[in-house]
């Protein structure tokens, strides 16, 4: 549990429920950033700040999708930025009021410790400003994931063709399983900045119609990084049909040479099974050395050479 208030008189840490108390008495705007919320943070939301059981049940409930949720005198943005662990993504829960806004996320954000350190050295703007500065740092945390996913899937078709193999093949699992979970959040998301973006002033508490408009910003960002995840998933489709189709002419390639060989021996094992045969006739006219290079090794040499050379006059050797 740690928590973390920006106030009139700049940030704090180890924040008490006296100074969440003081800070609401005061009546200037502040951002209070609980991360591994407990019980005791719960109570602190309920009785020093006055947030109803359905505002809280709003702000903690974890694993939803994002979300842009308007209630009487609060809203709730559930949104999602980049994780300290490489690649994974983590979940805030935004309750903004007219007078604070309170984030509650279940593990460290890099882009929100950042923000508040920048903010941290002069006057807490007002929530709507704060809410509108945590999307944007939000959004600018997904650019790196987007960034690098889109361009390896660009490089994938290439490298199919000039390697091929199962490096590859695991290569575009991996991209496929990359993005998978970031079209799961990042369309969604996009669709909450998009609701908040045009949202009517009353819905946000404390913002004006110019304060809702700079929620276009973000927005434009997010319907251009679903844009460059359609395009890498596009890219990571046609790498995995390029991939599978030159399997495919590879195996079509050893079965026309294993065709053409059985073709070859096919011939030989006739002639074989033809002068085996037990018949007078042939026992007592087919005999000596002669016989034997002729038709035993001649006859035989002759149709391999033949067939070989017919095989390759049509390409299928």
């Amino acid at each position: 549990m740690t928590r973390h208030l920006l106030a009139g008189e700049g940030a704090l840490a180890g924040v008490t429920d006296a100074a969440v108390a003081a800070a609401r008495a005061a009546g200037a705007p502040f951002w209070l950033d609980l991360v591994a919320s407990d019980a005791a943070d719960h109570a602190l939301l309920h009785d020093a700040l006055g947030l109803s059981d359905p505002a809280l049940a709003e702000a903690e409930r974890a694993g939803r999708r994002p979300a842009f949720d308007d209630h009487e005198g609060f809203v709730v943005v559930v949104a999602y930025g980049a994780a300290e662990r490489p690649g994974a993504l983590a979940e805030v829960h935004c309750l903004a009021t007219e007078r604070f806004l309170v984030t509650v996320r279940p593990e460290p954000l890099p882009a929100l410790d950042e923000l508040r350190g920048r903010l941290g050295g002069g006057a807490c703007a007002p929530p709507p400003l704060l809410l509108l500065r945590l999307l944007n740092a939000l959004v600018d945390s997904l650019v790196p994931l987007v960034t690098d996913v889109d361009a390896r899937a660009d490089e994938l078709a290439d490298r199919v063709l000039e390697e091929g193999g199962e490096d590859v093949q695991r290569e575009i699992l991996e991209i496929r399983r990359r993005l998978i979970p970031l079209r799961r959040v990042l369309i969604p998301q996009r669709d909450a900045l998009g609701r908040l973006a045009s949202a009517e002033p009353g819905e946000l508490p404390g913002a004006r119609r110019e304060d809702v408009r700079r929620f276009r910003g973000p927005y434009e960002r997010m319907v251009r990084l679903c844009d460059a995840l359609d395009g890498a998933r596009e890219a990571a489709q046609a790498a995995t049909d390029v991939h599978l189709g030159t399997v495919n002419n590879r195996l079509n390639v050893v079965m026309k040479q294993l065709t053409a060989i059985a073709g070859i021996f096919l011939p030989i094992s006739f002639l074989t099974g033809f002068f085996g045969q037990n018949f007078t006739w042939m026992v007592d006219r087919v005999g000596g050395l002669p016989a034997f290079l002729a038709l035993g090794v001649g006859l035989q040499v002759a149709v391999v050479v033949a067939l070989f050379a017919l095989f390759r006059r049509r390409g299928w050797l």
